[in-house]
Parts: C-alpha cells; sequence; structure tokens
C-alpha cells in the first residue's frame, strides 16, 4: 500500500527543546513546517490551515490535546494524528484511538520511533469493524453504509484537491463512481 503524502506538518508540543528537534527531524525542501506550543495555538493554526501530519503531545498548559485531536479529526481532509506524551491515561488513549489516533509514542522516545510512527500512520490500515460495532442495533446496515461511502469519498477527493480522477486511484473505483456519488447517487 502506497503511503500518504505528508507536505504539512503541525507539531504540537510545550516542550521547546523536543518541539525543535522534532522539526528539524522533518523538515525537508518539499515539507512546510509549523510549530505551536498551546492549544489555543494549535486550535488556530488548524482553523486557517490544512495539515497531512498532526504531531500531538497530550498535556499542555492551557489543556488537553485530545480536544485537537477532535478538532483534527473532524476536519475535511482530516490529517494523520500521531500522539506522544508522557502522562496520558488510558482513558484519554482509548478517546484518541476512538478519534482515529493511529500511533502513540510514550516520552521519551528517540527520533527512529517518531519517523517509525510517522511511517506506520501513513501506511497504516484502519481496523474498521471496532468503529462500526456500536451502530449495530441503532442503525440500519444500508444508513451505516451510505455514512462510510460518504465519508471516504469526501476525504479522497479533499485529499486530491477535488480530482475525481486521483480520488478514484485512492478509493479504488471507477471515476464513474465517484462522478455518480458527486451527483447525488450512491
Amino acid at each position: 500500500m502506497a503511503a500518504r503524502e505528508v507536505r504539512r506538518v503541525l507539531i504540537v508540543e510545550d516542550d521547546a527543546i523536543l518541539r525543535s528537534a522534532v522539526a528539524r527531524t522533518l523538515r525537508s525542501e518539499s515539507r512546510v513546517i509549523e510549530q505551536v506550543s498551546t492549544c489555543a495555538a494549535a486550535l488556530e493554526a488548524l482553523e486557517q490551515r490544512a495539515f497531512d501530519l498532526l504531531l500531538l503531545d497530550v498535556r499542555l498548559p492551557d489543556g488537553s490535546g485530545l480536544q485537537i485531536a477532535e478538532i483534527a479529526a473532524a476536519k475535511i481532509p482530516s490529517p494523520l494524528i500521531v500522539v506522544f506524551s508522557g502522562e496520558a491515561s488510558g482513558e484519554e488513549g482509548f478517546k484518541l484511538a476512538q478519534l482515529g489516533v493511529l500511533c502513540f509514542l510514550s516520552k521519551p522516545f528517540s527520533i527512529d520511533d517518531l519517523i517509525s510512527a510517522i511511517h506506520l500512520a501513513q501506511v497504516a490500515r484502519i481496523k474498521i469493524e471496532p468503529l462500526v460495532r456500536p451502530y449495530v442495533g441503532n442503525a440500519d446496515l444500508y444508513a451505516v453504509q451510505e455514512n462510510v461511502r460518504h465519508a471516504m469519498v469526501e476525504q479522497a477527493l479533499a485529499l486530491t484537491n477535488g480530482n475525481r480522477t486521483a480520488a478514484a486511484r485512492l478509493l479504488r473505483v471507477t471515476r464513474q463512481a465517484i462522478q455518480k456519488f458527486v451527483r447525488g447517487g450512491t
């Protein structure tokens, strides 16, 4: 499976030394790295710009990274999210997983661990079963299928800047299937 491209990165970490080291590690000619140290600054950045990757500390001076992850996960396209923390609780870890956080690193971590986690997030195949199980008995199968289809097509179109051919390639369907969906068919 091809790795999802990462061009714009937001690093949310209150430790200036760690934040700077992560930024230096990820810096390249084709990447834009933005660094912030607070929840407020992260939420402002997410409101103003789209990011491909969010590297997020859970404990921040003005709040929890959980709030940032919730907002990032709701964006279209949603960024890949990698979380690191030295203090996250099991409950927070569970909530982060429900939001689609693909990798969690415990502090302290090595740069190799970080690079591996980012790569894993880029190529991860999400297990959808745990996400849809709560709908059994609460929604009919066709409604859940339609919601999943809608979310996947929206994300693919957002990731490809509206290019229907590229979106079809990402979803491994025909361009005609994307066209039909865009026109309102299912």
